[in-house]
């Protein structure tokens, strides 16, 4: 056999008592969690923003420490309610998005989905500590399309999955923000926008995509192409910059793990999804317990994991063992980061460089 190039795979935890559910911040190893879902990465300093979803909070792992950064437990108008599994998706817009107006540049966007609206707080507290905005009507699902104020309008069907566009703006241009509107296997468009007089507010939302079975993993491309986890159908999808919709991997109403050529290979209800800069997805293969990668050249493998074996182990990438993961976020320095839900800890995937293989 010709030597193999492979990736050098490391998987470490770095928050959370492996297998114990809990509500408690302090030091990364010690605190609990309780099913983290979907997680945002502020690629300014490398804090973690996750959805911990039995316990209905937003915690933050900064430092080495978690803390409980937004806790809306009561029914009241502000309250969060991330419901049921794989809800509950965040997304933070990256540091220096207005050059001119830097202060309205880092809103955190949070999927309120059983409450059906997605709510949008500056991760600064400005004007004041943790204000709110939400968009979508209360408890009442729906998919209208419209224009301007938001509020008055059913927007949302247990919204999922957030994914923010990769662009950078200057004041008075448009950034979008995409939504998995799982209730109803769409994909929605908010757009924002930074006035003349530093108001940042919704323009818009409307459907940029259908015809999906229960999406739940969105991420941005490289190119602008939206890569989708089409959860119900085991695949992933592309809506490409003009709107078409294709396929690049799995095959629909089809559940399994093997590997190879992307569009004749399987997935396993797949959720998180993120792209690294190179054009490269990856993916939470929920069903099967593993992280997949979707390479640029159409092949789809197992970088982490053992495919129908669910536990909880670190180590290298086949020695690993994960528990139904969920959300992933490419970091900076291009490491993954996974909410490994049902081992209810954070876990963090070194992916080095390639290196020669034994030749056989």
């Amino acid at each position: 056999m010709h030597p193999m190039l492979a990736v050098a795979v490391l998987v470490t935890t770095i928050a959370g008592v492996p297998g114990v559910a809990g509500h408690a911040d302090g030091a990364a190893n010690v605190a609990q969690f309780d099913k983290p879902t979907h997680i945002a990465v502020d690629r300014a300093n490398g804090d973690l923003y996750v959805t911990d979803r039995n316990n209905n909070s937003v915690r933050k792992l900064s430092g080495g420490g978690v803390s409980t950064f937004l806790l809306h437990t009561t029914k009241s108008p502000a309250a969060l309610n991330f419901d049921g599994p794989m809800n509950g998706g965040i997304a933070i817009e990256p540091p220096g998005t207005y050059s001119q107006s830097p202060g309205y540049g880092r809103m955190l966007f949070i999927s309120s989905s059983g409450a059906h609206q997605v709510a949008q707080i500056d991760v600064f507290g400005y004007p004041g500590v943790h204000d709110f905005e939400f968009v979508g009507v209360r408890d009442v699902p729906g998919g209208a399309d419209f224009p301007f104020y938001q509020g008055l309008y059913p927007a949302f069907n247990t919204p999922t999955a957030i994914a923010l566009d990769r662009w950078r703006y200057l004041i008075g241009q448009d950034r979008d923000i995409f939504v998995a509107n799982t209730g109803d296997g769409s994909i929605r468009r908010l757009t924002r926008r930074i006035n003349f007089e530093a108001e940042y507010y919704t323009r818009s939302v409307v459907t940029c995509a259908r015809g999906f079975t229960a999406p739940r993993g969105l991420a941005v491309g490289p190119d602008g192409s939206l890569f989708v986890a089409d959860t119900g159908s085991h695949t992933i999808r592309r809506v490409a910059p003009d709107g078409t919709v294709t396929t690049v991997a799995g095959v629909a109403g089809v559940a399994g793990s093997d590997d190879g050529p992307a569009l004749a290979s399987h997935l396993n209800t797949p959720t998180g999804i993120d792209v690294d800069d190179a054009g490269n997805v990856y993916i939470s293969d929920t069903g099967n317990h593993t992280i997949r990668r979707l390479r640029t050249d159409g092949i789809l493998d197992t970088i982490a994991g053992k495919p129908g074996v669910g536990g909880y182990t670190d180590g290298d990438g086949p020695v690993a063992r994960f528990s139904g993961p969920v959300g992933l976020q490419v970091a900076a320095d291009g490491s993954l980061i996974v909410a490994d839900t049902s081992n209810h800890v954070i876990r963090k995937i070194t992916i080095g460089p390639k290196r020669r293989a034994v030749r056989h």
